[in-house]
């Protein structure tokens, strides 16, 4: 069957968008190691890279451009050119770090279960950023609810019949100016409990005696008086 929407809280995705505010000195600092490697500036493709594919791609241009210019620069001592070569590790490293850092980091919602994922942050013009798309994205993995088998659509269908012998009843109820004691509850509950038996088998009955009681409602109240 065709997924049916059900819910969908733009308030949530409104809360999930603040996250990136917590994300952004993590993100900076990858920024800022990564271009210390001198493969060029920081772009959107590299964070996705970052973010989806890992980092063995830099670390494999790092390397190679590593070694090209030490062959430019046309050092052939061994010992020399693996000192320099030791001394650039640090700056893989750090930049590995800070990668290791930002996927460890999730940002603080206290009772919220939904936040911002990695894969739905942009970078453009020197900035981080969430998109229209980004948005779009976060709405649909976080913010939306789906109605997808035939189970949830029965369930779903008979909530709604329910919904609406309820509203029936309480139309009843109110045109009849019945008013439930303060035992019997609120909402569905009072209706249970003033009106209906619950069986063994974990069924409900009508209580017979209830319907003369509430159709007469009024009438003994304005007796009583």
């Amino acid at each position: 069957m065709e997924r049916i929407l059900l819910h969908e809280n733009k308030d949530l995705l409104f809360e999930i968008c603040k996250d990136l505010k917590q994300y952004l000195p993590q993100l900076e600092q990858v920024k800022k190691t990564y271009e210390n490697l001198q493969l060029g500036n920081f772009n959107d493709d590299i964070l996705k890279q970052i973010v989806r594919s890992g980092t063995g791609q830099i670390e494999k241009q790092f390397n190679e451009s590593l070694n090209d210019q030490v062959e430019k620069a046309g050092i052939s001592n061994i010992i020399l050119r693996d000192n320099i070569l030791k001394g650039s590790e640090n700056l893989i490293f750090e930049f590995l770090e800070k990668i290791r850092e930002l996927k460890r980091f999730k940002p603080e919602t206290y009772s919220r279960k939904n936040y911002l994922k990695l894969n739905v942050i942009s970078f453009q013009n020197g900035t981080f950023y969430l998109s229209d798309e980004n948005k779009t994205q976060i709405l649909e993995n976080e913010c939306r609810i789906y109605i997808e088998n035939e189970k949830e659509k029965e369930l779903f269908d008979n909530l709604q019949n329910f919904i609406e012998a309820y509203n029936k009843v309480t139309g009843n109820l109110k045109e009849l100016d019945f008013k439930f004691s303060y035992e019997h509850g609120k909402g569905v509950t009072a209706i249970a409990n003033g009106f209906l038996w619950l069986e063994l088998d974990n069924t409900y009955s009508i209580r017979p005696e209830t319907l003369k009681f509430a159709t007469t409602y009024k009438e003994m109240s304005l007796r009583f008086k």
